[in-house]
């Protein structure tokens, strides 16, 4: 592999390449957890400088550096042994090496990029738990699924693994272009086209011409999983069926039926199989949907895709169901919020409430920009129907709370909100609790406090 690697480095500003004493190919980028023999990568952001961490790469075991070219080597100690690249730009390389491994695992490894406005994380982690069933599976780790967390990933790759799932996040146009770029999947897929992020691009037509962006940019001949019924990206399908041949498929939820839910698993009919995963959030069928077109395609059998889905438990923040002693139910999707993911709870809420008082506590939704009190207004009809209480926090809720009138009940803090749960009586086994919010709502620590105060 290295031959082609200094084929390719060839053409960097300066080389200074130790032959006697390589590094390993493998890249790091946090000199808190360097690798040692590896090379170390001085990314520059907006509130960091990796090229401020070199000495400190440098003293921890690292035997090369990548670094920008008007870096001053000559700052740096004990670099005789080390090998040196200088750069244009340290992240643009970095994404080429990535590239450049993606293209060496060609041959070996099939992969799979996934977007869409909400649900990317857990059909993801569902496909992962499928997959592997059948096939050596790696996926991006957490949510890096921006710039700098795909190429990582990518370099993280087994040489032996035949099946990458990468997450490809989006906070504007030509962002998931520059991912697909790197990754060159063999499948793409999308969720769902929402309003997540609409305070950035506008509107729900710019959201569904970047989150294309992952079938428009892919290879020729890979193969698109794409929603059904989605008006807002027939326009790119058919554009791109003019400039190059792509490859659609279509998934379905109108034709899931007997969704039941039993045990804190739900139960569902898609393709005339019954499945099931431990879930508390209608949606995930949505994503398992996506999830089980994709393992039909890598020739899956239903019995294999079920014994994945088997294996899904939600994570924190992400629709977990939590019990407490007191007997309250709590559904926890604290890690982020949009729009159509609170609407989508509530009727969760209501489903799976039926003999429970249902309640939505509801923080701050981020970056709805100038339509935030028109989407918020969208919202009112179906919490209204779906639930019997509404708790809202923060001040981008007051106007809300007034439009939702008797069902609401509105505080500035989560301490005050959560106070009120404690005085009225929410707390019991009568009551079925869906905690939502954006990340700077930072909801999760109602939930932690209340399971300081009920354990």
């Amino acid at each position: 592999m290295y031959n082609n690697f200094f084929n390719f480095i060839s053409n960097c500003k300066s080389n200074r390449i130790n032959e006697a004493n390589l590094p390993s190919f493998q890249f790091c980028t946090d000199s808190r957890n360097i690798i040692k023999n590896s090379w170390f990568i001085a990314l520059k952001g907006a509130n960091f400088d990796g090229h401020d961490f070199c000495q400190m790469a440098i003293d921890n075991g690292i035997k090369g550096l990548i670094i920008n070219d008007n870096f001053d080597i000559q700052t740096l100690k004990n670099t005789n042994n080390l090998s040196i690249i200088q750069v244009q730009n340290t992240l643009k390389t970095y994404q080429e090496i990535a590239n450049y491994y993606r293209k060496h695992l060609k041959n070996k490894t099939k992969f799979i990029a996934i977007t869409g406005s909400n649900g990317k994380t857990t059909t993801k982690e569902i496909l992962y738990l499928v997959l592997k069933q059948k096939y050596k599976t790696q996926c991006s780790l957490s949510n890096e699924n921006n710039e700098i967390g795909v190429p990582k990933n990518i370099l993280n790759i087994n040489e032996n693994t035949q099946i990458f799932i990468a997450e490809c996040g989006m906070r504007g146009l030509n962002q998931i272009q520059e991912l697909v770029e790197i990754i060159e999947p063999d499948y793409t897929a999308i969720t769902n086209i929402g309003n997540s992020h609409i305070g950035i691009l506008g509107s729900r037509e710019k959201i569904a011409q970047a989150k294309s962006e992952i079938f428009r940019f892919a290879p020729a001949d890979s193969l698109a999983f794409i929603p059904a019924n989605e008006d807002l990206l027939e326009k790119w399908t058919n554009l791109e069926n003019n400039n190059k041949k792509i490859n659609i498929k279509y998934f379905d939820f109108s034709k899931v039926q007997n969704i039941e839910f039993k045990n804190n698993f739900l139960y569902f009919t898609y393709h005339n199989y019954q499945f099931s995963l431990a879930s508390s959030n209608l949606t995930t069928i949505y994503n398992a949907c996506l999830v089980i077109e994709i393992a039909l395609e890598l020739n899956l059998n239903y019995t294999e895709i079920q014994k994945g889905l088997a294996e899904y438990k939600p994570s924190s923040g992400r629709g977990a169901l939590i019990e407490l002693k007191s007997g309250v139910q709590i559904i926890d999707e604290t890690y982020n919020a949009s729009p159509d993911s609170v609407v989508a709870l509530a009727k969760s809420l209501n489903y799976l409430g039926k003999n429970k008082q249902k309640v939505l506590i509801l923080g701050e939704i981020a970056e709805l920009g100038s339509s935030g009190e028109e989407l918020l207004i969208s919202m009112q009809a179906d919490l209204l129907k779906n639930l019997d209480h509404i708790i809202l926090i923060g001040k981008g809720n007051y106007n809300l709370a007034k439009n939702l009138d008797q069902k609401a009940h509105y505080f500035n803090e989560k301490k005050e909100a959560l106070d009120f749960l404690k005085e009225n009586n929410y707390l019991n086994e009568n009551y079925l609790l869906g905690f939502k919010a954006s990340r700077i709502s930072k909801l999760e620590e109602m939930i932690n406090d209340l399971q300081k105060i009920l354990s």
